[in-house]
């Protein structure tokens, strides 16, 4: 796998700034500056990240999908991980414990905010759970890491899924 760390950073600046200096508070309802914004946020992801890597085209079927491409690696076993409650435990995140995440998979999905209309500093990456030896139970779940704590490597092996990659 290749580290692409720096890719998905250099997407993170320039998206926060797009969102932040530009479009938070340039266009009303606020509703329809994130939609606006998740056009953005596509469109800069493909030309930022996918195309320097030679993804000429990734159709993502639902933005809550992983790009199966990307996997997400926290830096330390001691990284905290909040993984989603399932729907009918009700809404919340709850923290890993770090023997639960060993053999985790984690792919990308996205960045995440706890306000989505205020100053984003993306310090999160939203992850789908693609499989976990400790805990399979939790695969298919979302979850979050801290950006500056975790590495993106590229997985051309990866398994497909939200979406379809096409090199």
């Amino acid at each position: 796998m290749k580290e692409v760390t720096g890719l998905l950073d250099r997407y993170r600046q320039c998206a926060r700034g797009v969102w932040n200096d530009f479009l938070r508070e340039a266009a009303s309802p606020a509703n329809e500056a994130l939609a606006r914004f998740d056009g953005v946020q596509r469109l800069l992801f493909q030309a930022i990240v996918l195309d320097p890597l030679g993804v000429r085209q990734y159709l993502r079927t639902d933005p809550d999908h992983p790009c199966s491409l990307l996997r997400i690696v926290p830096n330390a076993a001691d990284v905290p991980i909040l993984v989603e409650r399932p729907q009918d435990e009700g809404e919340g995140w709850d923290a890993m414990e770090p023997g639960a995440r060993d053999g985790m998979d984690l792919r990308y999905i996205g960045y995440f905010d706890w306000d989505e209309r205020g100053r984003r500093p993306f310090l999160y990456f939203r992850v789908q759970v693609a499989g976990c030896a400790a805990d399979p139970a939790l695969t298919g779940r979302h979850a979050l890491v801290e950006v500056d704590r975790a590495r993106v490597f590229l997985d051309p092996e990866a398994p497909q899924g939200g979406g379809r990659d096409v090199a």
